[in-house]
């Protein structure tokens, strides 16, 4: 993201347009955009993950067995441009 994910967790708690924010607005600028529509689901499968992993309750994050089970069992249900892929959709 280049910044803090704390500072994009209260965008989107306070936010009534939580819905309008697109994925490829809160990844890192400075990074290549993907090439594939499979590459851009891939990055939304971890950005799922990623969002888990942030809960505020420490027992409501998922262990790293867990997570590491479901990155070995990586599907990419989205295969959309980063654009066309709204956070709401990976919350």
């Amino acid at each position: 993201m280049g910044k803090h994910p704390n500072e994009l967790l209260s965008t989107l708690s306070s936010s009534p347009y939580v819905q309008k924010f697109m994925l490829n607005e809160i990844l890192d600028p400075l990074l290549s955009h993907p090439r594939s529509r499979k590459m851009a689901g891939d990055i939304a499968f971890i950005v799922v993950i990623a969002f888990v992993c942030l809960q505020g309750r420490p027992k409501a994050r998922p262990t790293m067995k867990l997570v590491s089970q479901e990155f070995l069992h990586i599907k990419s249900p989205i295969a959309m441009p980063l654009h066309e892929i709204s956070i709401m959709r990976c919350l």
